[in-house]
């Protein structure tokens, strides 16, 4: 009996040798010569006769077991295309599948396909496709993710009796890789109506550097050529109608009621890329939201949404956010080479600015105000090295550059800003990571007595699946730095900050994670902001997130002391697949910039997200907002915003937005209704109106009309 146990027990070793062996070797592409036709039937003889990964396992929210079902990828190659098939059949559950804009996919299911196309773990590219073969995709690089990025991809999908089909194709030709380098995977499936996520191979969840996890992609051979040339033209025109006398009137047409670009972008290899733009268009399509905060101190972030800077947007990015690329505002042309040589990655990017704008500063800390840039250009350079050390990690430099000129027959200043700075991030084992930065600038107006300053960070986290995590940084600048390229310069000032969390996960799968923080920051002129803080995090797969949180604050802002408090909790709740809701309170006791007295405040929202059909989505927020300055009267903000799309095929759409904001008790209305088209990034056209409507006209109400079109289209060649 013994004796049979023993080689029981040691086949059993010898059987999971042999598949952990064959598991970690990583899928096989195979090569073909004739073209696949993607559209999401997987009935080419080629499909027939490749290898099929079909080991997936579970990994949120703990680690488990397969899928239900069974998971079937398959890969082949031809000299322009990576093509991959996925067959998902045998389900059980609920499938979730909408006809969606794109992008617009998070609540469906999945199929994830993740590429190291470098094989160094540093970065990759994520494509996420839901079963009708609608797209998402995201850049990754040294731990931060670049979601506004695009690219072409080919892919169809369709729903079957017990499952969903998928067939895609990327192209080689809109990857960045080098001709040496072994490429790397990972592959995931998503399922939303149980929460839960699976992956090939096994991934650990919450790990800070994800594409160290991947495995080879076997018997692929990439062709060495590059992208090729391509051009983008884009076109753009509106008409805008203004009220004057209770009546709307046409205003002049102009040289800016039209408008045309152009973008274009060469690959001379497969690792160096050239992108130029002229006159690049910034028409708000999907125009930002309208944010209220009635004690706001500093300015609002909103997102890149122009092609030409998002394009390998992770070649220009550092440690200290130098170039916040919106701060370009109008760029007359722009032009950027990137690039990777051996370790080395590299990016370098000019434009000249039409209209800059002046930055913010505060108390004594100069920058360029008003005066500095009425009536002039500024030229904008932006230098980037960074290589590759550390094992998944890097040491960089980065410089910048931002110059005013007067225009011609102009009288005025001339201004100028020099960054020069270095970060560096070291990885330790999976889940502890090192980033710091240190840089100088240099600031004045032409000519006369410039400013010398300097800014620096350190910072040091653990991301962990489960048990303790947190992390320790702190960051200063002198009164002098400089950052005119950048989002916001906080100049002269120190703080120090960190965290210390605990995550448990149950045996129904219950993420509990209480977590304690502080933070304090003082500035040379006084000012300081002190507090600290407990929270705790509760999740239910596909059912309920919760968190709430207290902290004590101590303020001084100009001379003024507070002891004040914040306390707040949300809640999101998945009820089905038709309809999820939001909930966030916040109150609290703070410093009212505006007038330096203690104020009470309270903030409610809410939000509703209906999908009643497969084409149709519904989106509904409430914010309301109420401050209390000590012995003044009440203020109040509201924000009513409802955002409907019909999306009628996967590239035809109609969306209507509505957003009605009060403020200072003065109510205001913004609509749009747009009609969009896209073939694929690149290739889209938009045809919509947006009106402005405003109390103080009572007689018409309507301020303004906007009717406008838009075409890009995408030439290979």
């Amino acid at each position: 009996m013994a004796h049979t146990y023993t080689i029981i027990q040691a086949l059993s070793i010898l059987f999971w040798f042999t598949c952990s062996t064959a598991f970690a070797a990583g899928p096989e592409v195979t090569q073909i010569k004739d073209s696949i036709v993607i559209d999401g039937h997987l009935n080419e003889i080629q499909w027939q006769n490749t290898p099929v990964v079909d080991h997936f396992d579970r990994y949120i929210p703990t680690d488990g077991g397969p899928p239900p079902g069974k998971t079937e990828v398959r890969f082949l190659q031809d000299e322009e295309f990576l093509y991959i098939g996925v067959v998902v059949s045998e389900i059980n559950y609920d499938l979730q599948a909408r006809i969606s804009p794109r992008e617009q996919i998070n609540d469906d299911d999945q199929i994830g396909v993740y590429i190291d196309p470098i094989g160094d773990g540093r970065s990759g590219y994520i494509f996420y496709f839901n079963p009708f073969g609608i797209q998402q995709d995201v850049r990754y690089a040294n731990g931060n993710w670049y979601s506004q990025w695009n690219m072409v991809i080919h892919s169809e999908g369709q729903v079957t009796e017990d499952g969903y089909v998928l067939e895609i194709a990327l192209p080689f030709r809109f990857l960045f890789y080098t001709e040496d380098s072994n490429w790397n995977i990972i592959l995931t499936r998503k399922i939303p109506s149980i929460g839960a996520k699976y992956s090939h191979p096994q991934l650990k969840r919450n790990h800070p550097r994800i594409f160290t996890q991947a495995i080879p992609l076997k018997g692929l051979n990439p062709p060495p050529s590059g992208l090729g040339l391509q051009l983008q033209p884009t076109t753009s025109g509106f008409l805008i109608f203004q009220e004057n006398n209770d009546l709307l009137e046409l205003q002049p047409i102009t040289k800016d009621s039209a408008r045309l670009s152009l973008d274009v972008r060469w690959n001379p290899s497969s690792n160096t890329r050239m992108t130029g733009t002229f006159y690049p268009d910034f028409s708000q399509i999907e125009a930002d939201v309208r944010q209220i905060n009635l004690n706001q101190r500093f300015a609002f972030y909103y997102p890149e949404r122009r092609p030409f800077f998002l394009d390998n947007l992770e070649q220009f990015s550092d440690r200290a956010s130098t170039l916040y690329s919106r701060s370009i505002v109008d760029p007359l042309y722009g032009i950027k080479l990137s690039g990777r040589s051996g370790k080395l990655n590299y990016g370098i990017l000019h434009a000249l600015d039409q209209a800059p704008t002046s930055s913010v500063h505060e108390y004594g800390t100069d920058g360029f105000n008003e005066d500095d840039v009425s009536n002039t250009v500024a030229e904008n350079l932006y230098i980037r090295l960074r290589q590759d050390a550390f094992g998944a990690g890097y040491i960089g430099l980065y410089a910048a550059d931002k110059r005013t000129f007067l225009k011609s027959n102009s009288t005025g200043k001339e201004a100028f800003n020099n960054i020069l700075g270095g970060d560096i991030q070291i990885p330790f084992g999976d889940t502890i990571t090192l980033n710091s930065h240190i840089v100088g600038s240099i600031a004045g107006p032409k000519g006369g007595d410039p400013q010398i300053g300097s800014s620096g960070s350190f910072g040091i986290g653990r991301s962990a699946p489960k048990g303790f995590g947190g992390n320790i940084s702190s960051s200063f600048s002198t009164e002098d730095y400089r950052q005119e390229m950048g989002f916001l310069t906080t100049s002269g000032r120190q703080s120090y900050s960190g965290e210390l969390n605990h995550t448990t996960i149950n045996k129904k799968d219950h993420l509990i994670k209480p977590a304690v923080n502080g933070k304090y920051t003082s500035e040379l002129n006084g000012n300081y902001n002190a507090q600290v803080g407990f929270s705790q995090s509760y999740r239910i797969p596909s059912r309920i997130r919760f968190r709430g949180y207290v902290s004590p604050t101590w303020i001084r802002y100009q001379n003024t002391d507070l002891q004040g408090y914040s306390a707040g909790s949300d809640i999101q709740i998945r009820f089905n697949k038709e309809l999820k809701a939001n909930f966030e309170f916040n109150t609290g006791r703070e410093l009212s910039y505006y007038l330096l007295l203690p104020a009470e405040t309270k903030s409610v929202s809410g939000g509703l997200i209906i999908r009643p059909t497969q084409a149709i989505w519904i989106d509904l927020t409430v914010f309301e907002q109420w401050l209390t300055p000590q012995n003044n009267p009440l203020e109040r903000a509201s924000s009513y915003y409802s955002k409907v799309n019909w999306q009628f095929t996967k590239t035809l759409g109609l969306r209507a937005i509505q957003q009605t904001t009060v403020s200072d008790g003065t109510p205001s209305l913004f609509a749009n209704v747009l009609l969009t088209w896209m073939k694929h990034p690149g290739t889209e056209a938009y045809l919509g109106a947006s009106w402005n409507f405003s109390e103080s006209n009572s007689k018409l109400g309507l301020t303004e009309q906007q009717i406008f079109l838009k075409y890009t289209h995408l030439f290979s060649l």
